[in-house]
């Protein structure tokens, strides 16, 4: 079974009567409010088993602002043509969430305080009658602020929508000096949206025709005035004020039904004015009031009177507040106590300072005494030290001496093994610059020998080229031939005897022996064979010949032009590795040794 725990209820104290608080603030904390289990278990100001009720819960804030926004976001979609200009009720709302969030991002990295400088979708009013100490009855301050929030709030601020309502009957405080468990005063979180209402299409019309009026307007004073129109004083006219006053709205464009408490304030008729504070404070006193007048319609006596000002606190600050209050006082008689105690030891000290400075003149005296005898005895011990100190230097430059001859000695041999290598590195080079000089003698002279064997080639190869020449006389006395042989021919075509005509062949135009061979049909005829032929046997005959021997000097003709030096230098070449004189001997050479086929012979 749970231990019961007594909760005391304090008697009213105060003859002035109880005290009224309503304030607003943009932190709105749903879970606390609906006494979420998760958000109030590890509460130490909450006692769940006291009762606490929910008056009105319209949700959370999507479904609260579905309900309240949903049919002007609706209306507005309607008057769309293009479907991207269309809105969502929870992209409305995104837009001030999405404020909040990046305003504080902003503040975070700056560090200073978020003010008011971003769009709030939801606020909470709180109002409790009394305080810890001074508080009315429970049941009538519950019903009281029951009937204020549902019944004389919504006729008087129709426009400040309520999204939720809790009473709470349910939190306590601890006093530190019994700690005993004192319940707190009733009180009730009050979830409001402020809403605004904006022009009509025609409405819209007029107010542009107005501010255009107004500008001209502007500018004829100006000129009457001789002054320039001020774009700026134009821009700076609370147009907002001036479309109320109007129009009895605040909003411009927009949807017909939006959120915004700036706009809200002004369509109820509360403007931010010097000397009477911002609209939102104005709304604030305003609210108090009505409650404090509600409360003494009920018999209950208000103390109106202004309290000193000062920051609206949760619960949560509040307890912070009063312990750090206890502490100041804490520290005030600890500041008194030690205040005494240094009025006392400041006294003691100044007994402490007189006897010290005595002592210390004694001291100054002793120790002169003391610094005179120590004078004569350190006179003493200076002159012995002196001498021991010389002695000691003596030493040590005897031993510095002996160290550096040393030194010397090491430097000196290692200069000696230094030389020898350098003599020896010396005559290693010598020898190599020896060799050297031998082989550059040895390249000369090779390179001497291959020169000459170069001129040598070169005049054999000039001497082959001038062997060539004799190609063109013996062309020439071929065609000379040539053509005796065509006179030869034609004496057989007069019926001369091709014997004589052979005859007359091979003995003015002798061939190499062996193209003569490749000729044997012809070189081996007889006369008889002559006779056994017909005439024009005998002509076919000798014309076969002498193409032969034609095509024969034409082509060797030929291919010797077209040689180049590089081939008659190879050739040579082979010609003296094979220990041949000539052509003829290095073709029969090629021949016997079974090498095949030599193009460049056979060319």
């Amino acid at each position: 079974m749970a231990e019961e725990i007594i909760y005391y209820e304090p008697q009213p104290t105060d003859p002035n009567g109880y005290r009224i608080e309503a304030h607003c603030r943009p932190d709105v904390k749903r879970g606390h409010n609906i006494r979420d289990p998760q958000y109030v278990e590890n509460r130490k100001n909450i006692e769940t088993r006291l009762p606490h009720t929910t008056i009105i819960d319209l949700g959370p804030l999507p479904e609260a602002f579905e309900k309240i926004f949903g049919p002007s976001i609706e209306a507005y979609n309607q008057t769309q043509k293009r479907s991207d200009r269309k809105k969502s009720v929870s992209e409305y709302l995104s837009t001030f969430l999405k404020s909040r969030e990046e305003t504080e991002d902003k503040q975070k990295s700056t560090g200073k305080d978020r003010g008011k400088d971003f769009m709030q979708a939801q606020y909470e009013m709180q109002y409790q009658i009394g305080n810890n100490k001074n508080f009315p009855n429970r049941e009538l301050a519950s019903e009281i602020l029951t009937k204020f929030v549902t019944e004389v709030f919504p006729e008087k601020w129709p426009l400040v929508r309520t999204t939720g309502a809790y009473l709470h009957n349910d939190e306590f405080s601890i006093d530190e000096k019994t700690k005993d468990r004192i319940r707190s005063p009733s009180q009730i979180h009050h979830d409001i949206v402020f809403t605004a209402e904006s022009l009509n299409a025609e409405e819209r019309k007029d107010f542009k025709k107005f501010k255009a009026a107004e500008k001209e307007r502007m500018k004829k004073e100006a000129e009457a005035n001789g002054e320039e129109f001020d774009e700026v004083k134009w821009k700076n006219i609370n147009w907002q004020r001036a479309c109320v006053e109007r129009y009895g709205k605040p909003l411009a464009t927009g949807l017909p039904l939006q959120c915004s408490m700036s706009a809200c304030l002004a369509q109820m008729g509360y403007f931010t004015e010097k000397g009477k504070g911002t609209a939102q404070q104005q709304w604030e006193e305003d609210v108090r009031h009505t409650l404090q007048d509600f409360a003494e319609s009920y018999g209950l006596k208000i103390d109106r009177t202004l309290g000193p000002k000062h920051k609206h606190m949760t619960t949560d600050e509040w307890q912070i507040h009063e312990e750090n209050k206890k502490k100041e006082q804490e520290l005030s008689k600890l500041e008194k106590k030690v205040n005494a105690d240094k009025a006392f030891y400041t006294t003691r000290a100044d007994e402490i300072r007189a006897t010290a400075k005595q002592a210390e003149e004694d001291k100054k005296i002793a120790e002169k005494k003391d610094r005179d005898a120590d004078f004569k005895l350190g006179l003493a011990e200076t002159k012995e030290s002196s001498a021991k100190t010389k002695e000691e230097s003596n030493k040590l430059v005897e031993k510095r001496l002996q160290i550096r001859e040393e030194i010397a000695d090491d430097r000196e041999k290692d200069l000696d093994d230094r030389e020898t290598e350098l003599d020896k590195r010396e005559k290693d080079l010598d020898d190599k610059k020896s060799s050297l000089n031998e082989r550059e003698s040895d390249l000369d002279k090779k390179e001497k020998d291959i020169n000459q064997k170069e001129e040598e080639n070169e005049a054999e190869h000039k001497k082959f080229l001038d062997g060539f020449s004799s190609i063109d006389e013996l062309k020439a006395d071929n065609n000379r031939k040539t053509e005796e042989i065509k006179n030869l021919y034609q004496e057989i075509n007069n019926n001369k005897v091709f014997k004589e005509a052979y005859e007359y062949k091979m003995i003015y135009n002798p061939w190499h022996e062996e193209e003569l061979n490749e000729l044997k049909p012809f070189k081996a005829a007889k006369i008889s064979y002559v006779s056994s032929h017909n005439l024009e046997d005998c002509k076919n005959m000798f014309e076969s010949f002498m193409n032969g021997i034609q095509s024969v000097v034409e082509m060797l003709y030929q291919m010797c032009l077209k040689w180049t030096p590089a081939h008659l230098r190879n050739l040579a070449n082979k010609i003296e590795k094979a220990g041949c004189k000539n052509l003829v001997e290095y073709r029969k050479y090629v021949k016997n040794h079974s090498y095949g086929e030599d193009y460049e012979v056979d060319r």
